[in-house]
């Protein structure tokens, strides 16, 4: 029971390491960061850490297997330039293939994509959106989490 204990204690600490904002260290000293209670799905999401502001809205018509807008707005101080901007989606405990996009920069200053997401076998709807940006200040990585509509 206590190596059991060790190797879950080991696995929450490797999943928690790749969160957060990364100044140039490796993943492993980056910090965990949740938008947490806020469903952006539902309604935008202001989310703000470590010196990052983003708002994140997802829809509408948020389903399995049919394209769905995601639009983040960052708040970054004048002058930063964003040099990659992507959101990935997970679930907890699966593999669900890679399901990564690029954000592309929009007029009104948002950054949008249009995703498209599996159907998990297994009938779950609980996913993490990590939305990862890289400027010239500093790269974040925040895992916003959502469910799915059923299709």
């Amino acid at each position: 029971m206590k190596g059991y204990r060790s190797c879950l204690i080991l696995a929450a600490a490797l999943a928690l390491s790749a969160c957060g904002r990364d100044d140039g260290q490796d993943q492993a000293a980056m910090q965990a960061r949740t938008a947490g209670d806020c469903d952006p799905v539902r309604q935008r999401c202001d989310i703000a850490i470590d010196g990052l502001r983003l708002a994140v809205r997802m829809g509408p018509g948020v389903k399995a297997l049919k394209a769905f807008p995601v639009r983040v707005w960052p708040g970054l101080p004048p002058g930063t330039r964003i040099d990659k901007f992507f959101v990935s989606f997970t679930m907890a405990g699966m593999d669900m293939g890679m399901n990564r996009y690029r954000l592309a920069e929009q007029p009104d200053g948002s950054w949008l994509a249009e995703v498209t997401l599996p159907i998990c076998t297994s009938g779950r709807t609980d996913w993490i959106a990590t939305i990862e940006l890289h400027t010239d200040q500093g790269r974040w990585k925040v895992p916003v989490p959502f469910v799915l509509s059923p299709p």
